[in-house]
């Protein structure tokens, strides 16, 4: 675990330092370069928002489903609470 931080860690400051260099060395001024970055960082928020309220979006189904197939097989093998209100 320690080593996958580890690594985290220099790719991290790697990609920093390799951001610094094309920021000095741009051939383009660097407000234009800061109006491209945040568009592009825009864009990958957008992407990781996106992503992520899919995969809530599946997990809340999933957990729904799992529920209902659990109430079903109580209620089947008469060991549900609800059994005797839901067989009426």
């Amino acid at each position: 675990m320690a080593s996958a931080v580890r690594i985290i860690g220099i790719t991290v400051v790697a990609a920093a330092a390799g951001a610094c260099a094309a920021l000095l060395l741009a051939p383009q001024s660097g407000e234009r370069t800061r109006r491209q970055i945040g568009r592009k960082m825009e864009r990958c928020a957008q992407d990781v928002r996106d992503d992520l309220q899919k995969r809530a979006h599946d997990l809340y189904c999933l957990g729904t489903e799992t529920a209902s197939d659990v109430v079903r097989v109580l209620v089947r093998n008469n060991r549900s609470p609800l059994a005797s209100v839901l067989s009426h």
